[in-house]
């Protein structure tokens, strides 16, 4: 039940982000444009973040898919923290807000890595 909740969690939060990426959505491109990430790479990393979506919800029905899901989101985090981290050098401004959520989602995705183990 707590993988279950936990992989709808992780799969509408990575919809949300990705669809705003696939989308062009304004608010979207303008984060994009501060982060200083090329347009096709930004609709690639959306891309990559429904792909993942897509694993996590058939992690649910066999385990091994939802683990490689949630490693292949939290390298997606990882990218993300890392480009926050080189925009606010460049740019002298905080991103510790992002950072934080970016952490965050971490942790809810490595949870549900974890589940999905212990449950296989």
């Amino acid at each position: 039940m707590v993988l279950t909740v936990l992989a709808i969690l992780v799969a509408v939060t990575f919809v949300g982000t990705g669809g705003v990426k696939l989308l062009s959505a304004p608010a979207s491109l303008k984060i994009r444009d501060s982060l200083d990430v090329d347009p096709r790479t930004w609709k690639l990393i959306g891309v990559c973040e429904w792909l993942g979506v897509a694993g996590v919800l058939v992690g649910l029905a066999w385990w091994p898919v939802g683990v490689a899901a949630c490693v292949g989101l939290a390298a997606l985090l990882v990218g993300a923290v890392v480009t926050r981290v080189g925009a606010q050098r460049r740019h002298s401004r905080s991103e510790a807000v992002n950072i934080g959520a970016d952490a965050l989602t971490m942790v809810l995705v490595v949870a549900t890595a974890v589940l999905f183990v212990q449950q296989g």
